[in-house]
């Protein structure tokens, strides 16, 4: 156990570095991009009406010919505009329009701060080929936690003194105890992170494996009635958020998605919680005819089993984003703790490996000169 940790621990050292570091950043993700583009995120505009989401949608889609614009999310407590993500060909880019007149803003930058941590933390600057490696990269690190605790284990007499750090020891010693002292504090975190890790990555696999385990709820969206095409009028976009606001009491829109396809529905998303503070909450999908506007049907997110709980939650605890600046804080200290984590082990496997081998050679060196 103590080999596997020490040589598979040594390699993923660079990388827990990268991902801890850009990791602890991308925690204040929003907040960097409100700091960095206050145009797009803090529009002083008191009128009370917004934007119809067909005007957004169009005024993007002209703005992007040869673009597909499906849908656009509503204004939030964090960002005062709404936003539009139109995809071609794998280009996928994040436009801004103004809350009230629907106009486009502009798009976020590719070579922000932001971006660039991103790409680093998810992609490790190499596309999809790196999300790939990345999500191995965390699968090996999840054996390294459990084995670094099998090693860290020092009985049950003396384990409760392993969980602290004796400052008054040599550095050496110092290392070692910061070593395990912080992978076992921080373990459930580890482990959380590694796994919701390999989800981000292999998103289909880990599902596949979930449902096996406790069956996930079905999520095929009801559809359009293409007969209808000729004989009913088309819906509103303003006309169905308000009718999906009168299906869901107590909650605000979130999302507007156009339909696709001749049966396709169109998805009016709304949010009991407060919009873009968390991904999970009480989300709810509205479908509706795209033809005449009927209400097909209401689909919860939360889901039904442990499985669609599961799930719903993966992406919102790896980053944080579920319950406010506290939250935040918390995860990005304890995503610290990669690096040290890093930077100690490196520093064991010098003094273990290297500083040995190098006396080795210092004495064999002088052997030989005075012979």
């Amino acid at each position: 156990m103590f080999q596997v940790h020490l040589w598979a621990g040594l390699p993923l050292g660079l990388y827990v570095l990268a991902i801890g570091l850009s990791g602890s950043v991308l925690v204040f993700e929003r907040e960097l991009q409100a700091l960095e583009y206050p145009q797009y995120f803090k529009i002083a505009d008191t009128r009370p009406t917004l934007a119809d989401p067909a005007v957004v949608l169009r005024n993007v889609q002209e703005a992007y010919p040869g673009f597909r614009v499906s849908s656009v999310n509503w204004p939030s407590p964090q960002r005062s505009s709404f936003v539009s993500y139109p995809s071609k060909d794998g280009d996928i880019r994040t436009v801004y329009a103004h809350p009230v007149s629907g106009e486009v803003l502009g798009e976020l930058p590719d070579d922000g701060f932001d971006r660039w941590m991103w790409n680093l933390h998810v992609y490790l600057l190499s596309g999809p080929v790196g999300l790939k490696v990345s999500g191995v990269l965390t699968g090996c690190l999840l054996v390294v936690v459990l084995t670094g605790l099998v090693v860290w284990w020092p009985g049950l007499v003396r384990w409760t003194r392993a969980l602290l750090v004796d400052f008054a020891r040599g550095w050496k010693r110092v290392t070692w105890e910061l070593h395990g002292a912080v992978g076992v504090w921080t373990m459930v975190m580890l482990l959380l992170w590694g796994t919701t890790g390999v989800y981000l990555a292999f998103p289909q696999g880990f599902r596949a494996v979930v449902n096996r385990v406790s069956p996930l709820s079905a999520r095929a969206r009801p559809s359009s009635d293409p007969s209808l095409r000729d004989s009913s009028t088309p819906p509103e976009p303003r006309v169905l958020v308000e009718r999906a606001l009168a299906a869901v009491p107590g909650s605000r829109p979130s999302r507007y998605t156009a339909a696709a396809g001749d049966r396709g529905s169109i998805v009016v998303v709304v949010d009991r919680a407060v919009v873009g503070d968390s991904l999970v909450s009480g989300e709810t999908w509205v479908h509706f005819d795209r033809y005449d506007g009927r209400l097909l049907g209401l689909r919860p997110q939360e889901g039904e089993s442990a499985g669609d709980f599961l799930m719903a939650w993966m992406f919102p605890l790896h980053a944080g984003w579920f319950a406010g600046m506290g939250v935040k804080i918390l995860w990005a200290l304890l995503g610290l703790s990669f690096p040290l984590l890093a930077v100690t082990g490196t520093i064991m496997w010098w003094n273990r490996v290297i500083t040995p081998k190098r006396v080795e050679i210092n004495q064999d060196q002088r052997t030989r000169r005075s012979a």
